[in-house]
């Protein structure tokens, strides 16, 4: 009988804390226009011509401009971005898909 008490306080008070902490939240915050509250990277690519053909026989080329940022537009210098050439399945195709400058399927620049 006393384990049964026990079991009883034990649930009462774990139903209690489950549902006094739960949240009370009634509205959604509108998101600030000064950026967000942590640290936000934004990476913007893009390629000139934006059009080739993979796979042809004929290689076309292209220029891939990447602009590393913070969420305020600020440039981050000094940081590396790595680009890869990769099929469907994220395979490595060096063949029949591309290449970097070199005939390399990984490129990285600062």
């Amino acid at each position: 009988m006393r384990s049964n008490i026990k079991f009883a306080v034990f649930m009462l008070v774990a139903v209690s804390l489950v549902l006094f902490t739960s949240c009370v939240k009634n509205k959604v915050d509108e998101p600030s226009p000064l950026g967000p509250a942590g640290y936000a990277i934004s990476l913007n690519v893009s390629a000139s011509s934006n059009v080739i053909f993979a796979g042809s026989t004929a290689r076309d080329s292209t220029t891939v401009t990447a602009r590393l940022m913070k969420y305020d537009g600020t440039p981050l210098s000094g940081r590396t971005v790595y680009f890869e050439i990769n099929d469907v399945n994220g395979i490595k195709s060096l063949d029949f898909l591309g290449y970097f400058e070199g005939h390399q399927a990984v490129a990285s620049k600062v």
